[in-house]
């Protein structure tokens, strides 16, 4: 209980300075290498849990101008998600893509799923989903609220898709272009 109340001090902490634009360092940040670290930062996480992770990332960089602590956030939340919620001997792939006029950062399971109605909710702070088969799961609901607004942040969007005994798939959109 009392990692869990740490960890929901450290989400509300991040959540009331996730607005605050101005203290953000933005500079040109290689995606591919924030993906690695974000890997390299969930090992122990997805031992524990059986899961393996694997990325998806092209041999040039992915450059998006934006503050490095954002996009690591953005990373960590969705991969430590995808180890929680998936089962044992499961799979996560991580994958960054320049497409167009956009960046994509995906993260991609062999989990639970979500359960249709539940899709619309993600993002909202302290949203959970309900079903009994996540009940000794720990989290605070905070952490798709942090990466919704980081993506915001950026003009940016998160887009879900989900099948109930399948898994997921969460994609973080980034705008590029003049001005980005």
């Amino acid at each position: 209980r009392v990692d869990g109340m740490a960890q929901l001090v450290r989400d509300l902490l991040e959540l009331s300075q996730a607005d605050s634009l101005p203290t953000r360092c933005i500079e040109p940040v290689d995606l591919c290498r924030v993906a690695r670290e974000a890997v390299e930062a969930n090992e122990h996480a997805a031992a524990a849990h059986g899961v393996s992770v694997s990325t998806r990332l092209p041999a040039a960089s992915v450059v998006l101008n934006a503050d490095y602590d954002d996009l690591f956030r953005i990373l960590t939340n969705l991969l430590s998600n995808a180890i929680k919620y998936n089962r044992e001997g499961g799979k996560v792939t991580v994958a960054v893509e320049a497409q167009g006029t956009c960046i994509a950062i995906r993260v991609t399971d062999t989990g639970m799923g979500i359960p249709p109605e539940a899709l619309d909710r993600l993002g909202e702070e302290f949203f959970r989903v309900g079903t009994p088969d996540r009940r000794g799961i720990v989290g605070t609901g905070l952490g798709l609220a942090l990466v919704k607004r980081a993506a915001e942040a950026y003009h940016g969007r998160l887009r879900v898709r989900s099948e109930l005994g399948v898994g997921s798939q969460f994609e973080v959109l980034f705008p590029v272009g003049e001005g980005q």
